[in-house]
């Protein structure tokens, strides 16, 4: 029969533990970009949708700041 050293067994368990840790981490990723990739549709299409109303949408700070217009307002300082 096999023999086995408790060595090789703890091994082995440390393999199977990151090989399941790693499936367990990445397997949510196909999911979570799909949702990303709807979201960022989403906002295309409501930004496409605000700008033909006649509406004006500055992003700042690497878009993590909208700003809103209506149809003829300005920006204070802006003319």
């Amino acid at each position: 029969m096999f023999k086995f050293t408790i060595r090789e067994l703890l091994l082995l368990t440390l393999v199977v533990a990151l090989a399941i840790g790693w499936w367990l981490d990445h397997r949510g990723y196909d999911a979570q970009t799909a949702s990303l990739r709807f979201e960022a549709g989403m906002y295309r299409y409501l930004t496409k949708f605000m700008e033909s109303e006649g509406y004006r949408l500055i992003w700042e700070n690497d878009h993590n700041m909208l700003t809103i217009l209506r149809p003829g307002e300005s920006l204070s300082g802006e003319e």
